[in-house]
Formats: C-alpha cells, sequence, structure tokens
C-alpha cells in the first residue's frame, strides 16, 4: 500500500469529519455563506480525492494479477477455496483477494472493514487456551466449533417503529400529544368549533457499541474450525443481547405501569388480563399484529402452570407460545420475577422507535498488537430506542414486599 494511497485516504477522511462538525453546528438552522462556500470546497474536494483514490486502487488491483516473473506460482498461505478459508486468510494477511470486493468499506481512514449484517471474557483468542480459543484447533475427534445459542434480537422480531436518521447523533420524533379531539356538534349558523393537534416530540441520542478481541497468528493459520462463523456468531450474540436490553430498559423508564402484581414473588391468576384489559392501552390493542408480550421462559410457565380455574392458561386455545391469544417472545434480558421486578412487558410495540446509525461495522487493525503476534478484531454499531407513546406499552411491577 503506497504512502500516497495512505495520504489521500487520510485527507478524504479528515474533510468528511470536518464537513459532519460544520453541518453538525448549524443543526436548525441555514449555513452561513462562510460556511456554505467551505462547504462547497470541501465536496469540490472530495470528488477529486475519489478520482485520485479510485486511480490507486486500480493500480493495485493491476499490481496483483500481474505475476512476479521469477517468483514460483504457488501461496505460502492459501486463501482457500471456501469463503471461511478465505476470510481467515484475509485476517490474518490482509490478502482480501479470496474475497469479493463488495464486501469491504472504508471507514473514515481508518481502513479496510469488513460489514456484517448481522460483554465479555476479557482475554485473547490463542491457540493455548481451551476457554478463549484452543477448542477451534482441530482434535481427532472434533474440528468444528460449537457455539452455544441463546437469545437473538427482540428488534428483529417485534414490528418496531424504525427511523431514519441524518448524520448527526441527535434525532427527534414528532408525537401527538391530544388527549381528546373530538368533533363538536354544530348548530345551523352556529361557528364551527376550533381545534388543532397538540403536537409534541420524543427525543434520542444514538450512542456507539463496540467491542473486539485479539486473536493469535497461530490460531488463524492452525485452525481447521470455522473461525469466520465462530466469529459471526459471537458477535451477533452479543449484538442481540445489547439491543434487547436497551430496548426493555427503555420500555421499563418510559412505559407505563399497567399492573402492580400483588405478590412480591408470584403472578397471580387474573393478574394478566388486568395488563391486557388496562383502560389506558385499549385504544392502541386495534392493530393485533404489533401486540405481544416480552417476559422470560421461566415466567411465562410459571403462568401457564397456574391451575384451580377452569380458566386456566395452560388449556386456553393456541397455547404454545401465546398467552391470552398474544404472542410471547423470551429474553433473559427481562428481569426474573422478584420484588421491585418488572418482569413482564405488553402493547403495542410499534409505539417503540428504534434509530441505528453505524450498522453493525466489522474492522481489522494488522498493527496495535502485531508486537504479540496478533491480529485486532474490532466491532461497533450506534443504536437507540424511544417510546413514542407511553400509554401504547408497558409492564406488570411487583411489590418492593
Amino acid at each position: 500500500m503506497s504512502k500516497r494511497y495512505n495520504f489521500l485516504v487520510q485527507e478524504r477522511a479528515d474533510l468528511v469529519r470536518e464537513a459532519r462538525a460544520l453541518l453538525a453546528a448549524a443543526d436548525g438552522r441555514d449555513l452561513t455563506d462562510e460556511e456554505r462556500g467551505r462547504d462547497d470546497q470541501i465536496n469540490a474536494r472530495l470528488e477529486t480525492l475519489a478520482g485520485e483514490i479510485e486511480r490507486e486502487e486500480r493500480l493495485r488491483l493491476y499490481d496483483r494479477q500481474v505475476a512476479p516473473l521469477a517468483a514460483p506460482a504457488y501461496n505460502k498461505l492459501p486463501r482457500g477455496d471456501t469463503h471461511a478459508e478465505a476470510f481467515r486468510h484475509w485476517a490474518l494477511t490482509g490478502d482480501r483477494g479470496g474475497l469479493e470486493a463488495g464486501q469491504f468499506n472504508q471507514i473514515d481512514g481508518v481502513g479496510e472493514g469488513y460489514t456484517i449484517q448481522a460483554a465479555s471474557n476479557a482475554t485473547d483468542m490463542n491457540i493455548g487456551t481451551a476457554a478463549d480459543g484452543g477448542d477451534t484447533v482441530p482434535t481427532a475427534f472434533y474440528n468444528r466449533i460449537i457455539a452455544r445459542r441463546d437469545e437473538m434480537s427482540l428488534a428483529a422480531k417485534l414490528p418496531l417503529l424504525n427511523i431514519p436518521v441524518g448524520p448527526g447523533n441527535s434525532f427527534e420524533i414528532p408525537v401527538d400529544n391530544e388527549a381528546d379531539g373530538e368533533f363538536v356538534a354544530t348548530t345551523e349558523a352556529d361557528t364551527f368549533d376550533l381545534d388543532s393537534p397538540a403536537v409534541a416530540k420524543k427525543q434520542g441520542a444514538l450512542v456507539l457499541y463496540s467491542k473486539y478481541t485479539d486473536v493469535s497468528h497461530q490460531l488463524l493459520r492452525a485452525s481447521a474450525a470455522d473461525v469466520e462463523g465462530f466469529l459471526v456468531d459471537w458477535v451477533g450474540r452479543g449484538y442481540a443481547k445489547t439491543l434487547n436490553s436497551l430496548l426493555l430498559t427503555e420500555v421499563a423508564a418510559n412505559g407505563t405501569a399497567f399492573k402492580t402484581f400483588a405478590s412480591a414473588t408470584a403472578i397471580a391468576f387474573g393478574e394478566p388480563e388486568d395488563i391486557v384489559g388496562n383502560n389506558d392501552l385499549a385504544d392502541y390493542m386495534d392493530d393485533e399484529a404489533a401486540i405481544a408480550w416480552v417476559m422470560r421462559s421461566a415466567t411465562h410457565w410459571d403462568i401457564k402452570s397456574l391451575t384451580g380455574n377452569d380458566r386456566q392458561y395452560a388449556v386456553n386455545v393456541d397455547s404454545g407460545k401465546t398467552l391470552l391469544g398474544y404472542p410471547v417472545h423470551y429474553s433473559q434480558k427481562a428481569a426474573a420475577t422478584a420484588a421491585s421486578a418488572k418482569d413482564v412487558y405488553f402493547g403495542n410495540w410499534q409505539y417503540v422507535a428504534h434509530a441505528e446509525g453505524n450498522k453493525l461495522t466489522f474492522m481489522r487493525d494488522p498493527y496495535t498488537v502485531a508486537v504479540k503476534g496478533q491480529v485486532r478484531l474490532l466491532w461497533f454499531f450506534e443504536a437507540d430506542f424511544v417510546v413514542t407513546q407511553a400509554e401504547a406499552i408497558g409492564y406488570g411491577v411487583h411489590p418492593s414486599a
């Protein structure tokens, strides 16, 4: 990689950063003439840089396609015939020739990133420690990683309101704050009733969430296991857990307490009906596809095991992963049944907004821990959740004693 290429990429990153700061400073107003002029200069220079960077990348492509005249025609480190092997080869060497070019994005001059559309043990992955990488080295009978599967993202299952966001970190959502809005009876020749919607706004702010792991060259070179598949699953599960925690934390903080249970340690027969029948929630129950429960599996089965009444939940129609006719989604991020716990969530999930800035993004850093013979793999994403109507979504909560 030439010094000129690195310089061009860094200059582009600096200009993009400056343009973002310029527009963020003018949020809510028009640009001044001076700001507009500087923005035009930045855009013009970015167009020029795009052409120069493309020229450099084209030359790099040609270099890879032309075999050295005196070199033997073999690779000491084969790229591999499968996507998983090509991924492992790239993680080890940085050679992305075995992967499609479209799988890489330039990230503000940081380097070549591999985007996965898809905390922790603070140790490195290596071949010497079974708990954090040793099991990925092949044995006589076991050459695949068995990744423990747990919960997946509630945001992918529930019909949340997905909000597009601009270049800034904050966003606003207009909401109806009107309590009634009914029409008024008007007699002949009388004046019409004057009314207008009471519009309010909810505000959110994107937060960046990140993690990284250091992987040894020995593991990347010696492992016959699917390192890529393991990392995708490992990061994907962590991604889902983080989103689930953010979602339920927002509903617990800004939703409505539909029911305070009588007991600090149990849910009694008839109490789930009080949640579904809440008067404030009733106006939002018309869209049945958006109505759902979220709770732990144990909580759901505790409710289903209640007996002593001919309406017991276990014999209700469609009594699988449903409760009172509505689907139940399991998440360990919902609290366990205990004093003061919010262990049951319910309502119309379209009244929870979900915003994402950077999607889940993966970067390879071969320099920071190179002195230890390791490659650093980094992931990050930006997200936020906002309850837009408190009456539409909420929870059941236990008393403190």
